[in-house]
């Protein structure tokens, strides 16, 4: 099962708003205090502003539909760096005047929207590490089933300890 298409998505678009506020500043003109590119920047962080409005309401609404114990945690955060490559896009010579790099950039990026959730990594999101979520590789049981899967949380996960935990995929969770 893939995480749902909605949420996935949401996750992806969050997971890029740093880059949005990168943009700004790359296109920002210092002499006329405004954007050399007002339309391009303005959507981009408003796109930004609105996925970030809409993880934050999302991952207030996951309660944990099931508890479990966890028997062995190993710390995945430093797979945030994989998720770090696009972000050098910043820092290349992107001219958002013109319509074709505008249109190969959102090219590139919905190539890694479809990669991203086609391979489940979409969870790896710089924008909750910096919200305080760390990635998990749990170990644990659920009723007398052993099991093992990925785990977003926002506290230290420790052995030997009961949590409540939300479903996102077949090996994906959000601990409570």
């Amino acid at each position: 099962m893939k995480p749902r298409i909605v949420i996935s998505f949401i996750l992806f678009l969050s997971a890029y708003a740093p880059l949005a506020l990168l943009f700004a500043v790359r296109d920002f003109d210092s002499a006329s205090r405004w954007f050399h590119h007002p339309r391009f920047v303005l959507s981009v962080l408003i796109v930004a502003v609105l996925s970030l409005l809409l993880l934050r309401f999302a991952m207030s609404r996951l309660k944990g539909q099931f508890q479990i114990t966890v028997c062995r945690v190993t710390l995945r955060s430093n797979d945030l760096i994989n998720y770090s490559i696009p972000y050098l896009i910043s820092f290349f010579g992107v001219d958002f005047g013109k319509w074709q790099d505008v249109t190969a950039l959102s090219m590139f990026i919905v190539l890694l929207f479809i990669l991203s959730h086609n391979t489940q990594s979409i969870f790896i999101n710089p924008t909750l590490a910096l919200l305080g979520y760390g990635l998990y590789e749990i170990d644990f049981k659920e009723g007398t089933k052993q099991k093992t899967g990925l785990f977003l949380a926002k506290d230290d996960l420790v052995p030997n300890t009961d949590y409540a935990m939300e479903r996102i995929s077949r090996f994906l969770y959000i601990a409570r």
